[in-house]
């Protein structure tokens, strides 16, 4: 059941319905609406597309009517990312598996605690984060197999490796250090 809140506004010179421009009383046009309201009952424009209408009228018929500011309204619809083809969809590993596979992943990087490191945090293609600590001298391509060991749904995927800012494509042969991405952020973009 569909219902509606309506507001009629009665102001000195005309009404208003939902903050809507000003409906003058001597346009025969809205001779009917108004003469629905006397009587008691809702307007049938008001009525079209709603099973129940809620009604809430106020008297400002001492007022003037003034234009209010226009109150702009946020989009709502579908939005696209310009300049790169939709990311393809792709699976999820499943929550319990996760740590396990990010243990593996830790694993098989072979972190050289002896060795400066870095915390690099990974905005996967998913919309998840996945945050590695590297030695500096780990490349690119060990973040890569990092990501794929960490979440396997990546392993057949296709995708770049990108800095945030200034956003570019990354060197798999390049190291963490030589790339300037110390403590920071990347991004899996899929291709």
């Amino acid at each position: 059941m569909s219902s509606s809140e309506v507001t009629l506004r009665l102001w000195q010179n005309g009404f208003t319905v939902n903050d809507s421009e000003l409906r003058p009383y001597t346009d025969p046009a809205n001779k009917e609406f108004l003469d629905s309201i006397r009587q008691g009952e809702i307007p049938q424009e008001l009525r079209r597309g709603a099973s129940e209408v809620h009604l809430a009228m106020e008297d400002h018929r001492m007022e003037a009517f003034k234009q209010s500011k226009i109150k702009l309204k946020a989009f709502q619809g579908h939005g696209y990312t310009l300049g790169s083809p939709a990311p393809a969809v792709v699976g999820t590993c499943k929550e319990e598996d996760k740590p396990n596979n990010e243990a593996k992943a830790k694993e098989q990087l072979k972190l050289d605690s002896s060795q400066p490191t870095t915390n690099l945090q990974i905005r996967l293609a998913d919309g998840s984060r996945l945050v590695g600590q590297f030695n500096h001298e780990h490349t690119i391509g060990e973040i890569r197999n990092f990501i794929q060991t960490a979440r396997p749904q990546y392993q057949n995927q296709s995708f770049n490796l990108m800095s945030s800012y200034p956003s570019k494509i990354l060197d798999d042969t390049q190291t963490i250090a030589a790339a300037g991405l110390l403590n920071s952020a990347i991004m899996q973009k899929l291709v």
